[in-house]
C-alpha cells in the first residue's frame, strides 16, 4: 500500500511535498480501505514507513522546522488523512442511501429548525468529500506555514 504513496523528495519544498504526500496517502487508503482499521490502531513502524518519515523530516528540517515540530506536523497530517479516509469509507454507503447522515436525510430536515443544514444538503454545499479534504489540507499547511514564519520571526 505504501508503494502508492508519494515519497518525500529532498529537493522539493515542504508544502508541495506534504500536499503530495497527504493526497497520495488518502488515495492509497481509499483504494486499500481494508488496512484502515489496522493503521488506525497500531503504529506503522515498518522499515518502509520509517524511511518515508525520515525523508519527510529531512524536507521539513531543510525548511527550518525544528525536529520536534517537523515530527508533529507529519504526524498530525498523517492522522488527519487516516481519519478523513476512515470517515469517507465508513460513510460512503450511507451517503448513497437514504439513511441518517445522507444528503437526502439532511435535505428532509425541517427547514424551520435546521435551515442551514437543509440549505447545504439541497445545494450540495459542503457535501463533497474531496473538496472537504482539500480545504482542510490547505488549512493545515497554511497553519504550519504561519507557525514557521512566527517561529523564525
Amino acid at each position: 500500500m505504501l508503494a502508492d504513496v508519494a515519497p518525500f523528495a529532498e529537493a522539493t519544498s515542504w508544502q508541495p511535498a506534504l500536499d503530495a504526500y497527504a493526497r497520495s496517502l488518502r488515495a492509497a487508503l481509499l483504494r486499500h480501505s481494508g488496512v484502515l482499521p489496522l493503521l488506525a490502531t497500531r503504529p506503522a513502524a515498518t522499515p518502509e514507513t520509517l524511511r518515508m518519515v525520515e525523508r519527510g523530516l529531512g524536507v521539513m528540517r531543510a525548511a527550518g522546522f525544528p525536529l520536534g515540530r517537523a515530527l508533529d506536523a507529519i504526524n498530525s497530517l498523517t492522522l488527519f488523512v487516516l481519519a478523513h479516509a476512515a470517515s469517507e469509507v465508513r460513510t460512503a454507503p450511507v451517503n448513497e442511501a437514504e439513511g441518517a447522515g445522507s444528503t437526502a436525510f439532511l435535505a428532509a430536515l425541517a427547514p424551520e429548525e435546521f435551515p442551514l443544514l437543509a440549505e447545504a444538503a439541497g445545494s450540495g454545499q459542503g457535501t463533497d468529500d474531496e473538496e472537504r479534504f482539500a480545504f482542510a489540507l490547505d488549512a493545515l499547511l497554511t497553519g504550519f506555514a504561519a507557525w514557521l514564519r512566527s517561529d523564525q520571526g
